[in-house]
């Protein structure tokens, strides 16, 4: 029965062969492709357009097939990660369509996004419609995706967020002609690709490196073992993780808890509930990774409180991702719009010192910025001691807290102070936040958490 849902492979292979290429996204490529993250972000997001764009190529004429139309529409209601998208390597590797899709143009397109600066990024298709069906609650999800005729497909590719584009800025999208060919359509809005079948060919921005690292190695899989799908489909995070990290600096590799973390009648802090008001992200992105990167200071953010010594910072348990941070939570578009409070229970310290012996010395402020969380390609923040309010900075210090990877600005950058170890601090400019079930509205309004203890 399988055999008849396929288009035969001599069609498939005239159909790519007919494929032209698309002059308007031709771009001088660097002498190596790590050297692409070192240009502009413009830059790169046509690299990855350009490469993108190959992979669209090459998958458009099999929009044509309904049988493998509605294979992606399985797959991507899968939500491997949490989103309606699938991996194109996943694509390359399935018994149903691999032997058609593992070409040599769809490989090298692959191969561009591995390796840069010891980092892959991992392709996707991205079906926007999907999410918004699940939102609105329409039923039949993975077969005909609720329209008339689901071989019409429109493509995007979309290479990532350019700065200065609003973030409901028309993008341009392409046809697929009968002889399988993309040709120009129109701009589109986040209101035609909720309401049509169009698949945006982007990056993902959940699965990385150094997501894949810290997950427990992959059990049997029905594709390969080496397919991230594989990874996250094991279930489970944690695990040892990585012993370096390609997003971090040397300092950060360097960080170690402090040694008084357990002692002094130790409390454990987390995130109760969160509202995000402003998605960060473009409508063709999808659902608004909202991470965080945290790190832990003594009062005076030297080694252990010692005027004397270097400045210093501690680990915590959103430490160990790089740049990238940890993920608190994936907000869909429908639960910013609608500012949906979740319960998240998210876990930020565990066992703080909550009274030490020596205020000085113990790690009594935690530090945190609250980002929407982009990957390739986008630039670095680097947040400076004076970002947060500290209350004993030196102006000039150029020493590091952390540093993330967003296209916007964060939704929040603040301070939690254990009240119980710092009864009276000197009035900042902005008041921080006590682990004791205080709020933060977080920077222009953008975000709504409290944090209480566990």
């Amino acid at each position: 029965m399988k055999s008849k849902l396929l288009v035969p492979m001599l069609f498939i292979a005239a159909l790519l062969s007919s494929c032209k290429k698309d002059k308007s996204l031709d771009v001088q490529m660097p002498e190596t492709s790590n050297s692409i993250l070192t240009k502009t972000p413009a830059e790169q997001i046509k690299y990855a357009e350009v490469n993108l764009k190959k992979i669209a190529d090459a998958i458009g004429p099999l929009t044509k097939n309904p049988a493998f139309v509605n294979y992606i529409h399985q797959q991507v209601a899968r939500k491997v990660d949490g989103q309606f998208e699938v991996l194109i390597e996943h694509l390359v590797k399935s018994p149903e369509f691999g032997a058609i899709l593992n070409t040599k143009e769809i490989n090298d397109a692959l191969a561009a996004f591995k390796n840069l600066q010891d980092e892959n990024f991992y392709p996707q298709i991205y079906i926007p419609k999907m999410q918004n069906d699940e939102d609105n609650q329409v039923t039949n999800l993975t077969s005909s995706n609720s329209t008339t005729d689901i071989t019409n497909v429109k493509i995007v590719v979309y290479g990532g967020e350019m700065p200065g584009v609003a973030e409901d800025a028309p993008h341009p999208s392409y046809k697929v002609e009968t002889n399988g060919t993309l040709t120009a359509f129109q701009n589109i809005n986040e209101a035609y690709v909720n309401e049509n079948e169009v698949w945006v060919f982007s990056l993902n921005e959940v699965i990385t490196t150094q997501s894949l690292m810290q997950l427990p190695s992959p059990q049997p899989c029905s594709i390969a073992p080496d397919d991230p799908e594989c990874y996250i489909s094991s279930g489970g995070g944690g695990g040892g993780g990585s012993s370096s990290d390609p997003n971090a600096e040397p300092a950060e590799l360097a960080r170690s808890p402090h040694p008084d973390m357990g002692l002094y009648n130790p409390i454990d802090v987390k995130i109760d509930k969160m509202i995000i008001k402003k998605t960060h992200e473009y409508f063709l992105s999808g659902a608004s990774e909202v991470a965080i990167r945290a790190a832990l200071n003594t009062i005076n953010g030297r080694h252990e409180g010692n005027p004397t010594d270097d400045f210093w910072v501690y680990k915590t348990l959103q430490d160990g991702n790089g740049k990238h941070g940890k993920m608190i939570k994936e907000f869909t578009r429908s639960q910013v719009r609608d500012e949906t409070s979740l319960i998240l229970n998210y876990d930020l310290v565990l066992n703080w010192p909550s009274n030490p012996s020596n205020i000085n010395r113990g790690p009594v402020y935690y530090d945190l910025v609250i980002f929407e969380r982009d990957h390739f390609p986008t630039t670095a923040y680097t947040l400076y001691r004076q970002n947060f309010l500290n209350y004993n900075y030196k102006p000039n210090d150029d020493y590091f807290s952390h540093s993330y990877r967003s296209a916007d600005i964060a939704y929040d950058i603040n301070r939690i102070v254990n009240l119980s170890s710092l009864l009276n601090p000197v009035a900042p400019a902005k008041a921080p936040i006590y682990y004791d079930n205080s709020t933060s509205s977080g920077i222009d309004n953008s975000i709504v958490y409290n944090v209480k203890l566990k």
